[in-house]
């Protein structure tokens, strides 16, 4: 299974987005994350809503593309969580790991 992942210090915006399925489409990754510090953005989580196809992965059916927060814990910067998953948490279905 091929994964892609990207890391921003910044607020998501819509052409991370595309980079990042430019990205998956080229390696032909299975799993893609968009990963921020900052909270997601409601009027980007609308957007992919709307145009379900923007959070989609492309490559079959098993594939994903998921927005995530990752907030790291204050006192262990080594140590953190993932607060929010968009549009869902892909560790939580199984339907994704075969």
């Amino acid at each position: 299974m091929r994964v892609v992942a990207e890391i921003k210090d910044e607020p998501l915006v819509l052409e991370q987005i595309y980079q990042l399925h430019r990205y998956s489409d080229l390696f032909g990754a299975q799993c893609a994350f968009l990963i921020t510090g900052e909270r997601i953005p409601l009027r980007l989580k609308r957007l992919c809503t709307q145009v379900p196809k923007i959070v989609h992965g492309s490559n079959d059916a098993y594939s994903f593309f998921v927005l995530a927060e990752f907030k790291p814990n204050p006192t262990d910067p080594t140590q953190g969580d993932f607060v929010e998953w968009f549009p869902h948490d892909p560790f939580a279905s199984a339907v994704y790991w075969r």
